[in-house]
């Protein structure tokens, strides 16, 4: 299902450009590179319960049709986790690749929807990585000024497995949620 969304996503901007201007809304490729802040707290079993506070920074590109957005989303954080229990603080970091959908309203505002296809955080407590990968979804809502824009998002990711010292296993209700502050510099060409 997801690979069937991402082939849609990807084909959907070549087929809008291939059908030319007859909506009086020209196509477009997007390029949009972002700076921000992430607050997150991940909660479950089979892991230490924890808060992250990551700088955040990544780029959305694909293509705009019709006041329409679709694309890739590619994004990486890094900073600290810090335990609820014991307060130990380790270093973090977050990978995330997905697609995305999005819709520029007249009032200079962007709702968008991020499916994350693959998700990946590390954290390296001592000389030990534990890895954990999963999967998520994303809802943002941009504010457009000139030369940027502001996003704000929320995040849920739902995590998967874990993997530490070369032994995977599996991790059931297990997430992380939180929220997302950025500044981005949208360009359409």
């Amino acid at each position: 299902m997801f690979r069937l969304i991402l082939f849609y996503l990807a084909v959907y901007p070549l087929m809008a450009w291939s059908q030319g201007d007859s909506s009086g809304e020209a196509f477009a490729i997007t390029l949009e590179p972002f700076l921000g802040y992430n607050k997150q707290s991940t909660t479950g079993r089979g892991i230490e319960n924890g808060d992250q506070k990551n700088i955040l920074f990544g780029s959305r590109m694909g293509g705009q049709y019709a006041r329409f957005q679709t694309g890739i989303d590619y994004r990486l954080a890094t900073g600290n986790y810090v335990t609820r229990q014991g307060a130990r603080k380790y270093e973090y970091s977050q990978s995330g690749f997905g697609a995305y959908l999005g819709y520029l309203t007249p009032f200079l505002l962007r709702p968008y929807f991020v499916l994350q296809l693959s998700t990946k955080a590390s954290l390296i407590p001592s000389n030990t990585v534990r890895t954990m990968r999963g999967d998520g979804m994303i809802f943002g809502l941009s504010v457009f000024l000139p030369l940027c824009s502001i996003n704000f998002e929320y995040l849920k990711t739902e995590w998967d497995s874990i993997e530490e010292s070369a032994v995977t296993r599996s991790l059931t209700e297990t997430h992380s949620e939180g929220f997302n502050l950025s500044i981005s510099w949208p360009f359409a060409f």
